[in-house]
């Protein structure tokens, strides 16, 4: 039986353009749209939706609620106050005000969240094609000139993400270009909402490597407390997770049942990842992130992010695997 090429198309989802990639042998799509924030809002795995849909994208949108894979960024997760000040690699003291800025959303503390590019519309599409047995989607985000973005977050910078659909996997690779003239500090990460179809909840297994365990305050802020998870597989059964950790040697993740099992690898560009998993929706997470919760706080030591120098890229890469069986 010949198998066809890997393919890219044109697709509008919910009023939003984006483009679908699809691997070689058509077992593995996604779709990706920069018109809505560049989210990733479905990745299928014969022909089962592996990503949790959620409220959609409109509302992704319109009301900054999650679903299938988005970008957070400048920072990941939560900030415990509006105000923050940093200094700067070059000895700048520089201050984060997002007080009065219309990009913020708030968690139910009144927590700045997820950051300030959620449902951003102006991704550039910088290629789209097929090389080989991969398909592949590069944007770019300026955020060197977009006033309402450096009144709440005074680093010039653009953002770059590339989308890589092989046989096997979806590759996900971030960077934040230092093009705006002055040092940047690097906070984000993704959100990844998986689904194992067809299983109960209570029924799908967790398979964590061996991690260190941040313990959060009651509002989901570090507390400069510190345990640790033994690696292993357990029953997700009726738990709630919401749990950050700093990532080790061994960085894969996987949920799954016994026939489809959905696996997150993140590079050595991550160095911490939060997993959540509400008990009032049939979703895990295992959220890639560049720095811990709350990265730009003065407390414990100073901000706990790398920085990119003026002209510099800072570069990290997750990848996601699904495995099924027939039922």
């Amino acid at each position: 039986m010949e198998i066809g090429p890997a393919t890219t198309r044109a697709v509008v989802v919910e009023g939003f353009a984006g483009w679908e990639l699809s691997s070689a042998h058509g077992r593995l799509r996604t779709t990706f749209l920069p018109a809505a924030g560049m989210v990733g809002s479905s990745f299928v795995c014969a022909e089962q939706e592996l990503l949790g849909q959620r409220h959609g994208v409109t509302a992704y949108v319109r009301d900054r609620e999650t679903m299938g894979i988005p970008l957070l960024h400048p920072w990941a997760n939560r900030l415990d106050s509006d105000h923050c000040r940093l200094q700067a690699p070059d000895g700048r003291d520089v201050e984060i005000d997002l007080a009065t800025s219309p990009l913020v959303h708030r968690d139910g503390n009144g927590l700045p969240i997820h950051g300030l590019v959620t449902g951003n519309a102006d991704w550039e599409v910088l290629s789209v094609g097929v090389e080989a047995d991969v398909a592949h989607l590069s944007t770019r985000l300026d955020l060197t000139r977009d006033p309402a973005f450096l009144s709440a977050f005074p680093f010039p910078h653009a953002v770059s993400v590339d989308v890589r659909l092989g046989p096997t996997s979806l590759a996900v690779t971030t960077a934040v270009e230092a093009d705006g003239g002055v040092a940047v500090p690097v906070a984000f990460g993704w959100h990844p909402y998986l689904a194992v179809p067809g299983t109960p909840r209570a029924d799908w297994q967790l398979t964590l490597p061996h991690l260190r365990h941040e313990e959060l305050d009651p509002r989901g802020i570090p507390s400069g407390q510190f345990g640790s998870v033994p690696a292993g597989t357990r029953a997700l059964g009726p738990d709630a997770w919401d749990d950050l950790f700093t990532l080790g040697p061994e960085r894969t993740f996987s949920v799954g049942d016994t026939h489809v099992d959905v696996t997150v690898h993140m590079d050595g560009g991550y160095a911490w990842a939060q997993v959540y998993a509400p008990t009032d929706d049939a979703v895990v997470c295992f959220e890639p992130m560049t720095a811990p919760s709350n990265p730009f706080s003065a407390a414990a030591g100073g901000p706990r992010c790398a920085w990119v120098a003026p002209g510099a890229s800072y570069r990290a890469t997750f990848e996601i695997t699904p495995r099924d069986t027939p039922r």
